[in-house]
């Protein structure tokens, strides 16, 4: 069943939590970087893979409509991998603008490699601008869908952070008045071998009760799973002419410390998915198109390397959690 989360937008503030305070020191370099009031549109993912000392690291790409990378290691012929993919899609057919993220990680015995860490992230970014429509004063209504799974098993040891399942995400709501937070969460799941030791933390927007258990059904037996819609009424009050930008960042993490009947899964497909709306009489948004990829290069040059290494180090951190 999904949840709806109703409140009113608030101010952005400082959070505790290393995954909140990588989303926001990430959105504010990029701020930082350029001279605008508000962000330009883009579209960025990128994902790594590795195992061991093997890595397969990618670039941010960005593209007017479509951005996502994947990073594959095959370990041996049996099911030893690390696989991640991020996705920013800005395509009014498949219900608006909307992030993904995908890792997976998994060591099976045999293993003929003799163990070794498995890791596997993925980052996606999207910002989208519009403009305010109508004869008068329009009010702002945002809807921001929440949809993902996190899992994993662990055959070999009850001891807690040697597999781990993590998710990253925000939603935040530029204006010429300055920056709001409308969604901001991250959470881990801390796999043992039994259900009774494992532990599930989150931070920021999201509490444990908003996760549900469910049992995968395959290498990964233990899950959590979440699918819940924000409602953030009255978000800003804005007049014909007005121009914003909602901006979504949404980063998966999986680690194992030893490739020997250990998974990992952090799958959220359609989180971030927005809906714009308003209550008032003739008012309405037009999505604003999405710069040529040269030009928002150029543009952007210098704040999207900043805004990965904060992420990557909160991931990097997370993984040197297990022993």
């Amino acid at each position: 069943m999904r949840g709806i989360h109703a409140k009113t937008s608030r101010p952005l503030v400082s959070m505790t939590s290393a995954g909140i305070a990588c989303a926001v020191l990430a959105v504010a370099q990029v701020g930082s970087s350029t001279a605008l009031a508000l962000p330009l549109p883009l579209n960025e993912a990128d994902a790594t893979a590795k195992w061991e000392t093997v890595v397969i690291p990618s670039l941010p790409v960005t593209d007017a409509a479509f951005a996502q990378q994947y990073a594959i290691v095959p370990l041996n012929p049996t099911l030893n991998l690390a696989l991640s993919t991020g996705t920013a899609l800005s395509s009014e057919a498949l219900g608006g603008p909307l992030v993904r993220g995908f890792s997976e990680i998994s060591g099976v015995a045999p293993n003929t490699h003799g163990g070794g860490d498995l890791a596997a992230t993925s980052h996606a970014r999207m910002i989208t601008q519009y403009e305010v429509t109508g004869t008068g004063p329009v009010d702002l209504d945002i809807d921001v869908h929440i949809d993902g799974d996190l899992a994993g098993g662990n055959y070999f040891t009850d001891a807690l952070g040697n597999v781990t399942s993590g998710v990253v995400f925000a939603a935040l709501l530029h204006t010429e008045g300055g920056t709001t937070s409308l969604f901001m969460g991250d959470a881990l799941l801390d796999v043992a071998a039994t259900t009774s030791l494992s532990m599930l933390t989150t931070g920021g927007d999201w509490m444990p009760s908003n996760f549900t258990s469910f049992n995968p059904g395959d290498f990964n037996n233990q899950g959590r799973r979440i699918d819940i819609t924000d409602q953030n009424e009255n978000a800003a009050i804005l007049n014909p002419g007005d121009k914003f930008a909602i901006e979504l960042r949404l980063d998966t993490s999986v680690y194992a410390a030893g490739a020997f009947e250990t998974a990992a899964r952090s799958d959220f497909d359609s989180t971030g998915a927005i809906s714009v709306s308003t209550d008032a009489p003739g008012g309405g948004f037009s999505q604003i198109a999405v710069p040529e990829p040269s030009t928002m290069a150029t543009l952007l040059l210098g704040s999207l390397g900043g805004a990965i290494f904060w992420c990557r180090r909160y991931f990097d951190a997370m993984s040197s959690r297990a022993p």
